[in-house]
């Protein structure tokens, strides 16, 4: 639901906030969920901070009960950025609590007030550092995984681990109930890990099609960028050949028939362009001779 604009960033906030909102002002709990919602919005403002400095911009922020999930627009941005951009959540969070562990120390009045900020900021710390998309820690293991496989590969593990811890929360919300142990904390986590990670198998063309981009816009700005050959048969679907490029790398396809045989060569750009002109469907042996024949 949107609620807004931060200059060019859509503000949007999650039903399921809106529902722990309601719970929280019934069961007298709306200053300990407003709390969060600070230390929340300290934890996202820094990775705004890390994106502004690797030149992506946050087009939308939507605003979830354990955290938030931005959509940023990737192109510009050039190597590890996504895996620092993705620590620098857990790592502010982190340094907050220890600045607020200090205060605590240095000011002991202080001390009743600020232990549910200390454990908001180590909990959201912990949570966000679990190796799962579209968790913090779920996108600095895809940044790493992209060293053995391609971002398509990666994206669909840390997605099915999101998937998995999701339905691990939901199953220990159960258990919890039949010991008649009941906590709103489990369920909206379960839930929330659910639909983010379902979500981003949904927006992975995207993302695809993003570092394709990307690697296009540091080429034209007179950068540069490792080039990869990849070798694939001509019967390969181009919508699966897309799969298996690259990232952060300029990809380019040998093509080959049953025989081992080179038939020809794609690069990433004759590949999309293909697609957009004859459809994913056409196998990049048909692309080749397309492109031959014109």
């Amino acid at each position: 639901m949107r609620i807004g604009y931060l200059g060019e960033t859509e503000l949007r906030v999650h039903p399921l906030l809106l529902l722990v909102l309601a719970a929280a002002c019934v069961l007298g709990k709306l200053n300990a969920l407003l709390q969060a919602l600070v230390a929340i919005a300290l934890h996202e403002g820094s990775h705004a901070i890390l994106c502004h400095a690797f030149g992506a911009r946050v087009y939308a922020l939507e605003l979830m009960p354990f955290g938030a999930v931005a959509r940023v627009d990737r192109r510009g941005m050039q190597g590890h950025a996504e895996l620092c951009i993705a620590a620098a959540g857990p790592l502010a969070s982190l340094l907050i609590a220890g600045l607020t562990a200090m205060c605590a120390y240095l000011l002991p009045r202080t001390a009743g007030m600020t232990e549910a900020f200390l454990t908001y900021n180590l909990v959201l710390a912990a949570v966000n550092l679990l190796p799962a998309m579209p968790l913090d820690g779920g996108r600095i293991l895809r940044s790493l995984l992209q060293k053995r496989m391609t971002l398509h590969a990666a994206t669909l593990l840390c997605c099915a681990l999101g998937i998995l811890a999701g339905a691990g929360f939901l199953g220990l919300t159960a258990s919890c109930a039949a010991r008649g142990i009941y906590n709103l904390t489990f369920p909206t986590m379960g839930i929330f890990l659910l639909v983010a990670a379902i979500r981003e198998l949904r927006l992975l063309p995207e993302t695809e099609v993003q570092a394709y981009f990307r690697r296009f816009d540091a080429l034209r700005s007179g950068g540069g960028c490792r080039i990869t050959y990849l070798a694939a048969h001509e019967s390969m679907p181009a919508s699966e050949a897309v799969r298996i490029l690259r990232r952060d790398r300029f990809n380019v396809l040998r093509v080959v028939d049953t025989e081992m045989r080179l038939v020809g060569e794609l690069d990433e750009g004759d590949l999309l362009r293909g697609i957009a002109a004859y459809g994913g469907e056409r196998s990049i042996g048909e692309l080749i001779a397309f492109d031959r024949g014109h």
